[in-house]
């Protein structure tokens, strides 16, 4: 493996003051003392250079959290004495909140991070070291030692967070303690977690569960040199990488679950990306990096489960889970984790043509920013001088992004579609993927967040952070038929569907989402609804059909729920006439609609193919972080927001609905769009949805039940998607009820068709009369992927 970051000698050379005399240039260095220094460096970053402004800034701040004028510090506030309960009030309740112990190791890492930082006023101050030593003692004899018989509150507080904050700390400490405190605070790691595989109640790690074990024990046996914890860690990793067909983990087509039924690319798999990188890092120079077993995969997984969910430096919310409810994260910043993460990863690839496309990826994306006033604000000082050295070296291209891509991951759920200057999620919910997930006291709000809610992405790079889950009405996302009901939160439920149909069908380049589902099982509502989404080069209808409730509440679809500038200053207008701060209409008859920007980055148009009636609202919301999270702040924070909803009344029977997105179109690019589309809906019925885009030549159609809608005939249910391209057809099927052993599609109208681009899984039968011919497609695998074919044909009776 290709190695990462600077050398041990240069490392060295920064340490001389700690290490001086240890090893002389004769003597080879101890692989574990390798390591350790490693991390040293990880933890506290290489002594900054002159032009470092930026970063002696960052220091600055992290030294106003430890003491500052107003006395609220980290150090201004610790509690010492013989009969004191605690080392900090915020963390007093340790003795019943697990998260308190977790928050005062964290605490105390801190410490010791600026007492270790060269470019610090605190490097090496004795006063500091004295009271770092006396709370590590006061941690191990208090709160964390091998003598607690009985854990509470959350796990991972015991097993995961407190000790890797306390591994840390040792780390940073280990050279003004004995090695018989060392190995004594060691004896409570190895009663926390002794061994990475396994849970202290018995349950089996996996993903990036995992790995967070696997890096402590790791580092832990690192500390003492114990060969046989080191390879426990390292060698119990390799399982994390391995492809799943049921479960947590990484799947064939991309997705990637955690908690058996939760969407969690950008949140477990951060950090499973994250300990990865880690444990590179940790272990680079090393005999033990090659005891990675099945860690190689993760290069697989960059391209096929990272990239689809990153637009513009972001990390699509849909893949976070209960994430999005944490106030002080957001898609930038779990963005830019990723981005990093991908490029320590990369660095080790053989390929140096994987390691310049990632590294350029990245330094575009940093370079692109718009979102961040300084970009590597928050960092830590190790990772803002390994993305500034990115940006400073002349031989590394920024790659721009200019993916033309669609991506179905049936496993979790979840289309992703990727276009040079937007892109869009879907989100969706099935019998086997929850709608959200709520735990913790997390993600109290989010009912609707999977339910076929669209997320959009363009220009617009701070539309999914600054506040935005608090403020918008989480009963009425973009995409989403709602009732606004909510259920009862019940704790890591599956708040499953009871419909069999959700999935999509894709040819790498565009394709069609769609969901038949059933609210019953996660709000206990009677709504249901079949909706399709169709993403094509430049625009997405959307479709619905056969809505139906029971409920005597309001019932309508949301075309979008856009957050606008912070003044609210956005040109929003229907049918050419503007909406006022404050406005809230129902208007009838509308074609179109816009949403315009300041500065032309986020235009989006709104297109509605028949005439329709919506209701139309340019407001300023307000919310509170903790009406998403317990324990989160209750100040209340606003945003200004344009909504666009079709109304469907109460206990709607057969409703239905369509309308077209425009990404980045102007208003009067928009306005000419609507009076001349080059869209015809096919069928929006539910039996059938499927439109035609004439400008691509491509027809798709989603079909509940068979049937015939011109020269398709479903002989079965299924997803079909044909484009006409050269006197040839290119076509592609999927299941998306992942239930059915085979499929079969008759085009009519084609002679001589014979296969350019041939697929085992699907078997052709030219009709006796020689106009039609029959597809079977083998789908025994259930897995809900799609199966491309490429035939020409000689003559067509008629335009599909």
């Amino acid at each position: 493996m290709k190695k990462l970051g600077i050398s041990v000698l240069l490392i060295l050379v920064i340490f001389s003051g700690s290490y001086q005399g240890k090893w002389t240039k004769a003597e080879p260095i101890p692989d574990n003392e390798k390591a350790l220094l490693n991390w040293h460096v990880y933890l506290t970053g290489e002594k900054l250079g002159p032009q470092d402004t930026d970063l002696s800034a960052l220091i600055g701040q992290k030294e106003e959290e430890l003491q500052n004028k107003e006395g609220t510090g980290i150090w201004d506030t610790i509690v010492k004495g013989e009969a004191n309960s605690y080392l900090w009030g915020k963390y007093q309740n340790w003795k019943t909140n697990s998260a308190d112990i977790t928050g005062t190791i964290q605490a105390i890492e801190k410490m010791a991070v600026l007492y270790n930082t060269q470019d610090s006023k605190y490097y090496h101050d004795a006063a500091l070291k004295q009271d770092i030593l006396y709370a590590l003692e006061w941690f191990y004899s208090n709160m964390f030692n091998e003598s607690v018989s009985k854990t509470y509150g959350n796990w991972w507080d015991w097993e995961i967070g407190a000790p890797q904050s306390y591994n840390n700390t040792l780390v940073l400490m280990k050279n003004v303690l004995t090695s018989d405190t060392v190995g004594k605070y060691l004896r409570a790691v190895d009663w926390f977690v002794p061994n990475p595989n396994y849970r202290l109640n018995g349950i089996k790690e996996t993903g990036a569960n995992l790995l967070d074990k696997c890096l402590v024990v790791t580092i832990r046996g690192l500390l003492e040199n114990n060969t046989a914890k080191i390879t426990l860690g390292t060698s119990s990793a390799g399982s994390a990488y391995n492809k799943v067909t049921s479960g947590d983990g990484f799947y064939e087509d991309g997705s990637f679950i955690q908690h058996n039924y939760v969407p969690y690319t950008g949140g477990y798999g951060e950090v499973l990306l994250s300990r990865t990188a880690d444990l590179f890092e940790l272990l680079e120079g090393t005999a033990f990096l090659s005891q990675l077993s099945g860690v190689d995969l993760i290069y697989d997984y960059i391209p096929v489960t990272y990239m689809p969910s990153l637009y513009g430096g972001a990390s699509m919310d849909m893949t976070k889970g209960r994430g999005i409810s944490r106030e002080f994260t957001n898609d930038r910043l779990t963005g830019r984790n990723l981005l990093y993460e991908i490029y320590i990863i990369s660095r080790q690839h053989s390929n140096i043509n994987f390691r310049q496309t990632y590294a350029g990826f990245v330094k575009n994306a940093i370079l692109s920013d718009t979102a961040f006033a300084n970009y590597y604000e928050g960092l830590s000082i190790h990772k803002a001088q390994i993305l500034k050295s990115l940006v400073a070296d002349r031989s590394i291209e920024p790659l721009p992004d200019n993916r033309d891509q669609n991506v179905m991951m049936s496993a979790m759920s979840q289309m992703f579609h990727q276009k040079s200057d937007f892109a869009v999620g879907i989100s969706m919910f099935s019998k086997k993927i929850s709608a959200f997930e709520y735990g913790n006291g997390e993600n109290k709000k989010g009912w609707y967040t999977g339910a076929g809610a669209l997320y959009l992405y363009n220009g617009d790079q701070t539309q999914f952070s600054e506040d935005y889950w608090p403020t918008v009405d989480m009963m009425r996302l973009p995409g989403i038929t709602t009732d606004h009901k909510e259920g009862t939160l019940t704790g890591w439920k599956n708040y499953a569907n009871t419909k069999s149909w959700t999935g999509g069908v894709s040819d790498g380049k565009n394709g069609s989402a769609s969901m038949y589902y059933s609210m019953s099982g996660v709000t206990g509502s009677s709504l249901e609804a079949k909706k399709s989404w169709f993403l094509l080069d430049d625009k997405i209808v959307a479709l619905g059909a056969g809505i139906n409730s029971k409920e005597a509440r309001n019932t309508e679809t949301i075309v979008d729920n856009r957050k606008l500038e912070k003044d609210g200053g956005n040109l929003v207008q229907v049918n050419g006439t503007p909406l006022l701060s404050g406005d809230s209409k129902t208007l009838s008859a509308v074609k179109w609609a816009h949403l315009g920007s300041p500065k032309h980055y986020g235009e989006i148009g709104y297109v509605f193919p028949e005439e329709t009636t919506i209701q139309a609202e340019k407001e300023k919301r307000q919310g509170k972080w903790s009406d998403l999270r317990d324990g989160s702040s209750s100040s209340r924070v606003s945003n200004y927001f344009a909504t666009f909803a079709i109304p469907h009344g109460t206990q709607p029977s057969g409703a239905a609905y369509s309308y077209i997105l425009l990404p980045n179109k102007s208003a009067e690019e928009t306005e000419k769009y609507a009076n001349s589309p080059d869209i015809t809906i096919i069928a929006n019925t539910p039996k059938q949805q499927a439109v035609k885009d004439h400008s691509a030549n491509l027809w798709i159609g989603n079909f509940h039940e068979k049937g015939r809608l011109g020269q398709v005939e479903a002989m079965t249910r299924g997803a079909i998607m044909v484009k006409n391209k050269d006197g040839g057809l290119e076509l592609t099927f999927s299941d998306p009820m992942r239930e059915q052993s085979q499929l079969v599609f008759t085009l009519h109208g084609y002679t001589g068709i014979t296969v350019s681009d041939s697929n085992p899984a699907i078997s052709i039968s030219e009709h006796s009369s020689g106009q039609s011919v029959t597809f079977t497609i083998n789908t025994a695998a259930k897995d809900g992927r799609s199966y491309y074919l490429k035939v020409n044909y000689m003559n067509s009776l008629s335009e599909l």
